[in-house]
């Protein structure tokens, strides 16, 4: 819903403004002075702007956003705001609210010795011929038009707001200092008349201001001390009371609207709770997938046959209904479609209540007899997931689908990648006519359909414990002649990458994988990209990733940097073991992608140094240089000798090292 704009800084308009606060009705709050803005709490809803605006800031404001309506609640006498506001409303073709006090006084008041101005300068006119002391209680606007009263400096006394402002006015319209009562309202009968009796007064200088203004409650003090009310009249009569606006504001603006977002769990219409049957029952519009819809669609009611968040909301936001069931299968707080439905529903301020099913994990579990609460979830619905690494350090893996074909080649993958002993359980159709349930081990589940409605749970009584290893031995890779970044030299690049377990990792001239393998296995819930352009290394590499178990390695065969751009991920880290000469091509096109990426290179030719470094100044990196000696034993006859590989340099720079 469109905001309200409403001019306030006076009672009527506080409480206004709590009304749209509780209605969760957002509302731009325009106040005169930081007194009026510090008696308002500030929320979601409501934001407050300071200062006193023209007729063309108004209008500015106005169309500086697509506000609904104007609600003008400032004071009765401030004429010239009101005019200014309902002017710019005119010029923008916005509606425009007048809030007006009601000023009518009853029977009580009759005796009153009372005198009818029409303004301030006709309240001065009348008192400048009278004698004795004035008790003036409107305030300091205008209050230098009464300074035409004679002895006007020793005769008035002045009741003010303790702001600075209205001070300073005081005291450049003459005022005598000692004359003037600074103090914050309400005021009642008592205080009044208590004032008026302090200061001697004979007359009460009064704005027909209504209840809220404390208007009443000046009379009944100014009768009983049989004084005399000097009242400039109140002609701003054309507008709605307070209860009148707010009735405007709760049938036109007020977002009356709700949603109900439903967990239907596996889908079966009995596994609905209660609370769920009576909320769609009562709703006006069904939100769904097809099947799932379909069995209100037989009771009759008024159903769309949409899952789409944004479609939804798009139906819910032009609809003149006013209550809505968003129907979502499967768990509301786990991979689910809700989640952007409920995004929009928070930000739009529209009320909803989320109620959750029995998921289909509780009843496929519960199906089969299995504990699940040491078990890891994964889905595979529109995206990749390691399900490799999960199945192989987790006892219990509990999968959600995406497409039948998933489990088959989930099944494949388990074979190649030496998991052939893993006891697998499919749940098909849960919960409705046709569910099905099939156990076996992945040999048994290649080349079979299964329904897109599926969901998979693995045991593996062989689950390895996960190990931290930095600096994998180099005889454990399969290698060739191709050159490899050495157990030493790599160890201390992972510390100097110093990666989580979501990173996103380049291999720039991964060689034989050795830094890949490493990465992949740290960052078992991130990526990492592999980038070869030697064929025989991109055929180790491939069978590297079999034997590590490395699924989340995504090869990439060709030269960086023009093969990088079939690439979309965003890296957060970048290894350079080898560019082909194109290092500053390289960095260029990774610190575009993400300029906080992290970088380590190695090196063993001081040009190659050189280069980093005038690369890294270049970006403004610090940037940190490691230079390595290593040498291995080697056993000749009964002696071992040390024998030295070339130093080697590791350069690293960029990133958030913690």
């Amino acid at each position: 819903m469109k905001r309200i704009l409403l001019f306030g800084g006076t009672a009527e308009g506080r409480n206004l403004t709590e009304f749209l606060s509780d209605k969760q009705i957002s509302t731009l709050l325009c106040v005169v002075s930081d007194y009026g803005k510090n008696l308002i709490s500030e929320n979601q809803y409501i934001s407050v702007r300071e200062g006193r605006l023209d007729e063309k800031q108004i209008e500015q404001l106005i169309e500086s956003e697509d506000f609904s309506c104007a609600v003008d609640a400032t004071h009765p006498f401030a004429k010239n705001a009101t005019e200014n506001i309902k002017t710019a409303c005119e010029k923008c073709s916005l509606e425009y609210i007048r809030l007006s006090r009601d000023t009518k006084c009853d029977s009580s008041f009759e005796g009153l010795k009372a005198v009818w101005v029409d303004n301030m300068s006709s309240a001065a006119e009348y008192l400048s011929h009278k004698t004795g002391n004035i008790f003036v209680t409107t305030g300091s606007r205008d209050i230098d038009k009464l300074n035409v009263i004679p002895n006007f400096n020793e005769r008035l006394y002045v009741r003010i707001l303790p702001v600075c402002d209205s001070i300073e006015k005081c005291l450049k319209a003459g005022i005598n200092e000692k004359n003037i009562i600074c103090i914050h309202g309400p005021f009642s009968e008592k205080l009044n008349q208590c004032l008026i009796e302090e200061t001697k007064s004979e007359y009460l200088l009064t704005k027909e201001s209504g209840k809220t203004g404390g208007f009443f409650e000046k009379l009944s003090a100014a009768k009983k001390a049989g004084i005399t009310a000097v009242i400039i009249k109140n002609s701003d009569l054309k507008g709605f009371s307070l209860e009148q606006v707010k009735s405007i504001i709760n049938e036109k603006y007020s977002n009356n609207k709700h949603v109900y977002v439903i967990g239907i769990g596996c889908g079966g219409m009995s596994l609905l709770t209660e609370k769920s049957k009576k909320a769609i029952e009562q709703s006006n519009v069904i939100f769904g997938a097809e099947r799932i819809i379909e069995p209100f669609i037989k009771l009759g009611k008024n159903c769309c046959s949409e899952y789409k968040a944004d479609i939804i909301a798009d139906e819910i936001e032009k609809s003149e209904n006013n209550c809505f069931a968003a129907l979502f299968s499967g768990d509301m707080g786990f991979y689910s479609g809700a989640e952007k439905l409920i995004k929009w529903l928070k930000d739009k301020k529209i009320k909803y209540d989320v109620l959750c099913g029995i998921s289909s994990y509780v009843y496929f579990m519960n199906t089969i007899g299995k504990s699940y609460e040491d078990a890891v979830f994964l889905s595979l619905h529109g995206k990749k997931c390691n399900y490799i690494d999960a199945v192989r350090y987790n006892k219990k893996c509990i999968i959600i689908i995406g497409s039948g074909s998933d489990i088959n080649k989930m099944c494949s993958d388990f074979i190649k990648y030496r998991l052939e002993n893993l006891k697998i359980y499919v749940g098909e159709n849960l919960s409705y006519n046709n569910e099905k349930i099939t156990f076996g081990k992945p040999e048994n589940f290649i080349n079979t359909e299964f329904s897109s409605l599926s969901i998979v749970y693995i045991e593996n009584d062989f689950a390895k414990q996960r190990e931290i290893r930095i600096g994998i031995t180099d005889d454990e890779f399969i290698r060739s002649n191709i050159p490899m970044t050495k157990s030493e030299i790599r160890a201390i690049v992972m510390s100097k990458l110093n990666l989580s377990e979501d990173s996103v990792v380049y291999d720039i001239g991964a060689g034989t994988g050795s830094v890949s393998i490493e990465s992949a296995l740290l960052a078992y819930r991130g990526k990492v990209f592999a980038v070869e352009k030697n064929s025989e290394a991109v055929e180790l590499l491939n069978k590297n990733i079999v034997k590590f178990g490395a699924y989340n390695i995504t090869l990439i065969y060709g030269t960086a940097p023009q093969i990088l751009k079939e690439c979309s991920s965003i890296p957060t880290h970048c290894f350079i073991g080898g560019s082909s000469g194109k290092m500053k091509e390289i960095v260029k096109y990774m610190y575009e992608k993400n300029p906080n990426v992290r970088f380590v290179i190695t090196a063993i030719t001081l040009e190659t140094l050189n280069e980093a470094k005038l690369i890294s100044e270049k970006l403004g990196y610090d940037m940190e240089i490691v230079q390595l000696f290593t040498a291995k034993n080697k056993k000749v006859g009964n002696y071992n000798m040390m024998k030295s590989d070339n130093p080697v340099y590791v350069i690293s720079f960029g990133g958030d090292v913690k």
